[in-house]
């Protein structure tokens, strides 16, 4: 950062989120879009953290360095201002993942700055799934169908 780079993290996190220091803003990164846990459903996004099963909650965010304000606080109250994005139900992470990646690499300004983008995709991770499509495109000599999931 120190050199200029414009710092992105995409994807999984699951460093810490039980308060606001502990997120990948916070952490130094200008913009984050991705889940805080580690095992989030890839298609409905709700976390299904296994030491607290009771506590799923929807876990896709997006948010900047401008949720900040200048003497380190957050706006409001700690996640009044992010924002959650509640269209990309059944969408799979990895591709919304993936798609976010490709705009922000697309839109970089480079006149402003180089690039640090991270891109940290869940799978394979808890929970194990995949695209159907992708599952029919594994090798019929896998059977198993964790392995044919896990392949996927």
């Amino acid at each position: 950062k120190e050199a200029g780079y414009k710092t992105y993290l995409i994807g999984k996190w699951h460093l810490g989120y039980s308060k606001w220091d502990y997120t990948p803003i916070k952490r130094g990164f200008d913009y984050f879009y991705g889940m805080y846990g580690g095992f989030s459903d890839y298609f409905t996004h709700i976390s299904a953290e296994p030491e607290s099963p009771g506590n799923a909650a929807f876990d896709l965010h997006e948010h900047s360095a401008n949720d900040i304000l200048t003497d380190g606080t957050v706006k409001e109250t700690d996640y009044q201002n992010i924002k959650i994005i509640k269209d990309t139900w059944q969408q799979y992470s990895e591709k919304l993942f993936t798609d976010k990646a490709v705009e922000i690499i697309r839109d970089h300004d480079e006149e402003k700055g180089p690039l640090f983008l991270t891109v940290s995709y869940m799978n394979p991770h808890s929970p194990l799934q995949a695209l159907q499509e992708d599952e029919r495109r594994v090798p019929s000599n896998i059977t198993n169908n964790i392995r044919k999931t896990f392949s996927a």
